[in-house]
């Protein structure tokens, strides 16, 4: 279906989104692509603190140098457990077998793929410091200096390769309809490769459908916002920001060497001439080993994937299993039996004076009330039964046992008069339950309770959720249950498109700090979706004297109705009915860190429901890749404070091969420098220089440098816009 609906390969008319016949907007199912974070994507349920103690503590030991060969090394083992429990008090014996046994079975893998899957709950992500050799580095290095050397830069970040320098831009770029523009590796070949441009066509621009940019970009424009204003009505609509019906980040056209992940870049990569073939070759050689990563971190969108979020089923929707359910916590019982008490006592004062209310109703206004109006037949009304069924659940009033007084006066610091139940205590049991809520506490669930590390590995065990039922005294009760425990579906990129090949966008760039100085990149997700990027790979080929760290958080939305207390009420009709106890914000933050739940329930709900799963340490010469599933953060910080310190880098963002969006094969160059040169070269050989100065003083290029510019910075504007719109849309 997606090799009818997409084609870029230059053999037919270029059907790509944003062009004529395939819509900007277009998406495939989603059980026909990789996922992505955008607006479908969230782990549910969120990631328990003793899970994120584990995996921070496996991530860890796994920085250490050859790690998978002292996984049976009981002096390695017991310096490793020392210091997990030494900064993780939720690190106990269960947690630390289970990650022992985890260890060992990611040693195992280590030895034939090497590279580790950490972080993996979820998402995840996959890090390696042999998959390319420290010869491959400095090989890298060695070709990619004398370029950073030509490079003007200013500020802290600057990249040689930037691939929102020069993009696709509706209405101004021209491209090619049929045909392709082949890749080039001499000066000869460049001017093939620019004049290709007399059989372009320009392109059309998408209607903008974000007609209140402005608002938007004010927003952008505070740095801060509250999610009040987000849900601001001049806020229309915010999926429509998750495109960009201006831009498009021009990815290169990849094809599959050989059996394996070998690859051969097919087209140029923007903003890379293609004169510099050695380092060509580096990135092949890269991408070969970043798809091998790719291959075991990429999720799957599921066939007929349900949205249970609204019902409060918390049914897990992560592509790698959580080894820790947070259905598995209740609340601590210290004060179970009085919170029963309260919750049935309340109840049953209430259907009392109901049922008080109608009688007296029946008995003043016989004449009135004498058919009963909530029926659609009009039969005689005989008893107050008939106007509300529940009413014949009411049963007497509890008896009040010694221990429930003695906490309700040690609690509330009072004396009971009389101990006989009576409905004028009701304020009492209010003020009770309150206070007995601020001092209840959710316990963190053990590893290795629900189901073994083996199940757990196997993805074969359906689990019950263990919330306690409030509600046994009136109706029969089910345990709700989760999805089971499932591994994620196995992608092979070289086999499942090694005819079409893949698209990747390659950023080039540095890091330069000042001593002392520090650099922050806030919380991003790559791309637009009308890119499709679903996987990214960071290379860090050049490191002096900087900390540098990748920080990793998902969409983890935490309703209100999905951690509480409850059951499951069977009616006689079938339907499941949800009964709510309570949701305590503060506790279950402790139990769940997020940032949602960090935030009292009561100011509305003012934070992202994101949850952070853990930060990596980009050392020289590792390569991580991980989905796009996730947003980033990245900050880099001088070692030595009294000295200047950089970190060289190559960024990888692997398009959905699923799809085919317009490339650098369908797109001839618009760098002006490389126009200028070859105009240059042409006009050298029968004209004077002198002449041919005065003629590129107004010859007219693609794209002028400093178009180019203002490009660049409106696309990260509409970055921007793309990130806070996301957050509006977030439950």
């Amino acid at each position: 279906m997606a090799d009818e609906l997409f084609d870029n390969s230059g053999k037919d008319v270029l059907r790509v989104p944003g062009l004529p016949g395939v819509p900007l907007e277009y998406e495939l199912p989603f059980g026909e692509r990789f996922a992505h974070s955008a607006h479908e994507w969230c782990q549910l349920p969120g990631i328990t603190a003793r899970e994120l103690a584990m995996t921070e503590a496996i991530n860890r030991i796994t920085d250490e140098h050859e790690w998978h060969r002292h996984t049976d090394d009981q002096q390695h083992v017991s310096s490793w457990e020392t210091e997990a429990r030494e900064q993780h008090e939720l690190i106990n014996d269960e947690a630390w077998e289970w990650c022992l046994s985890e260890l060992r079975d990611k040693a195992n893998d280590y030895k034939d793929k090497h590279f580790v899957r950490i972080l993996d709950t979820g998402s995840c992500v996959c890090k390696s410091d042999e998959l390319l050799r420290n010869t491959f580095a400095a090989s890298l290095k060695t070709e990619l200096d004398p370029l950073f050397a030509r490079h003007r830069s200013s500020g802290s970040r600057s990249d040689l390769v930037d691939p929102y320098m020069f993009p696709l831009k509706f209405g101004r770029t021209r491209l090619l309809s049929r045909g392709c523009v082949k890749l080039a590796h001499s000066d000869v070949g460049i001017e093939d490769m620019l004049m290709s441009e007399l059989q372009t066509t320009l392109t059309r621009s998408p209607i903008n459908a974000r007609l209140d940019s402005d608002y938007v970009d004010a927003l952008c424009q505070q740095h801060t916002y509250s999610r009040h204003q987000l849900q601001h009505q001049d806020l229309r609509q915010p999926k429509r920001y998750f495109w960009s019906s201006t831009y498009q980040c021009l990815p290169c056209d990849v094809h599959f060497t050989g059996s394996d992940t070998n690859v051969r870049i097919m087209s140029y990569v923007n903003n890379l001439h293609p004169r510099h073939q050695s380092v060509y070759s580096h990135l092949e050689t890269l991408l070969a080993a970043a798809i091998k990563m790719w291959n075991d971190c990429l999720i799957s969108g599921p066939e007929g994937r349900q949205d249970c979020s609204r019902t409060g089923n918390q049914r897990k929707r992560g592509g790698f299993p959580l080894r820790i359910i947070a259905d598995q916590s209740i609340p601590d019982d210290v004060y179970r039996e009085t919170l029963e008490y309260c919750e049935i006592h309340k109840r049953q004062a209430k259907y009392r004076r109901e049922a008080q209310a109608i009688d007296a109703i029946l008995h003043h206004h016989p004449k009135k009330y004498r058919y009963n109006h909530h029926r659609s037949a009009r039969s005689p009304v005989r008893s107050p039964l008939q106007i509300w069924p529940k009413l014949t659940h009411v049963k007497p009033a509890l008896e009040i046992s010694e221990e429930i007084l003695k906490t309700a006066e040690d609690v509330l610091d009072i004396t009971f008069i009389h101990k006989e139940p009576d409905d004028s205590l009701d304020g009492v049991w209010d003020d009770l339950e309150d206070e007995i809520e601020q001092r209840s506490q959710w316990r963190q669930p053990e590893a290795g309770h629900a189901f073994s590390h083996n199940q757990w590995k196997a993805g074969r065990k359906q689990i019950k959720t263990k919330a306690r039922a409030l509600h046994n005294s009136y109706q029969p009760l089910q345990y709700q249950r989760i999805a089971p425990v499932r591994q994620p579906e196995p992608v092979e990129l070289e086999q499942a498109f090694r005819d079409d090949g893949l698209q990747v966008i390659i950023r080039i760039g540095e890091i330069r700090l000042t001593p002392g100085e520090r650099f922050e990149q806030d919380w991003q997700l790559e791309g637009h979706l009308n890119e499709h990027v679903v996987a990214s790979a960071i290379y860090a080929y050049d490191v002096s004297n900087v900390d540098f760290s990748i920080s990793l958080r998902q969409e983890t939305p935490t309703p209100f109705n999905s951690y509480e207390c409850r059951s499951a009420a069977r009616e006689s009709d079938g339907r499941s009915l949800l009964h709510r106890q309570r949701f305590d914000s503060q506790s279950l933050a402790t139990l769940m860190p997020s940032e949602a739940c960090t935030s009292s329930r009561d100011t509305g709900g003012d934070t992202n429901s994101m949850q952070t799963i853990g930060s990596i340490s980009m050392s020289q010469n590792r390569l991580v890749a991980f989905p796009n599933t996730v947003e980033r953060y990245m900050e880099a910080k001088t070692t030595d404070m009294s000295c200047p310190g950089y970190i060289r880098s190559i960024t990888l963002h692997l398009v959905d091969p699923h799809y085919r969006i317009c490339s650098t094969r369908n797109v001839p160059p618009q760098q002006s420098g490389w126009w200028k040169a070859a105009v240059s070269r042409v006009l050298l050989n029968k004209l004077p220089a002198e002449l041919v100065n005065h003629i590129l003083l107004y010859y007219t290029y693609p794209m002028p440098e400093p178009k180019a510019e203002k490009i660049r910075e409106q696309i990260i504007r509409e970055q921007q816009w793309f990130t806070l719109a996301r957050h509006a849309e977030m439950r």
